[in-house]
């Protein structure tokens, strides 16, 4: 019996998103008080550093996440997402955080599912749950052919060389 939650989730830490706000929040002060006490030429040329340390925390700590449904599931992870339909998806397992194990052999590791250590009282883990829910979805899902589809996280790769170029310009007028 499928799980009525399990019908179509999307599942990603809340701690990612609260690390950005609080990250975005002291950057924009930051900001602001660059412009306050100096001037908008200071502030952009210190804004791209600071916006590296947003673009981190989004990437690295917000941005990961896994979306199932009753057709598949797509596991997105700091630049990089892979979508698979579950007939590609052989075992799901949990040890340090939820990894696929995909039928072409190469496994996939959810960043957004990480599990906390055992300590010497067993305690159910958040991503336990999840699990369990991916799971009930695959085994309720057709023995469809499998599919699996890699891509790059092109938005966050623009950024970042946006970033970088904005830095070496800043380093440039600068010296």
């Amino acid at each position: 019996m499928t799980h009525p939650e399990a019908a179509s989730r999307t599942i990603r830490s809340t701690a990612g998103i609260v690390w950005l706000v609080v990250t975005g929040g002291v950057v924009l002060f930051l900001l602001v008080d660059v412009v306050v006490r100096g001037s908008a030429t200071q502030a952009l040329l210190i804004a791209p550093w600071l916006l590296l340390v947003v673009w981190f925390a989004w990437v690295f700590l917000a941005s990961p996440r896994v979306t199932s449904d009753a057709h598949g599931v797509v596991v997105r992870n700091p630049l990089r997402t892979t979508a698979a339909t579950w007939g590609a998806v052989v075992d799901i397992t949990l040890r340090w955080q939820v990894t696929l194990e995909l039928a072409e052999g190469r496994p996939v590791q959810a960043w957004a599912l990480a599990a906390r250590r055992q300590g010497r009282r067993p305690v159910e883990q958040p991503a336990e749950r999840e699990l369990e829910l991916l799971r009930e979805l695959r085994s309720a899902a057709s023995p469809a052919p499998g599919t699996i589809r890699r891509t790059w996280d092109v938005p966050a790769i623009v950024a970042l060389v946006v970033l970088l170029v904005w830095a070496g310009i800043a380093v440039a007028l600068t010296r």
